[in-house]
């Protein structure tokens, strides 16, 4: 009985399935996220684990994205009082 021979998927390849760039690709390997072989120093993906990769992407949850209040942005410029600072809070100033 013969095998059939399943192609496996470059960098290249992987990079431009996802619309993104070589670098991100590599950047991924390194931080062994992405399931990889090699042939020598060359990086190959199976394309049945990629699959399953792209899979388990998409029924990860989204990140909950909130609205940026505008006190959120006053409060992360301006330190809270007894920071150690030696300027007076704005509220305290007379003028």
């Amino acid at each position: 009985m013969q095998q059939k021979a399943v192609k496996s998927i470059t960098v290249a390849e992987l990079a431009e399935r996802w619309q993104v760039s070589r670098t991100i690709i590599y950047e991924l390997v390194r931080q062994h996220k992405l399931p990889h072989f090699t042939i020598g120093n060359r990086i190959r993906f199976s394309p049945t684990a990629i699959s399953k990769y792209e899979e388990a992407q998409k029924s990860r949850r989204p990140l909950k994205r909130r609205k940026l209040r505008l006190r959120d942005v006053i409060n992360a410029s301006n330190p809270s009082e007894g920071s150690g600072r030696d300027e007076p809070a704005a509220e305290s100033l007379s003028v």
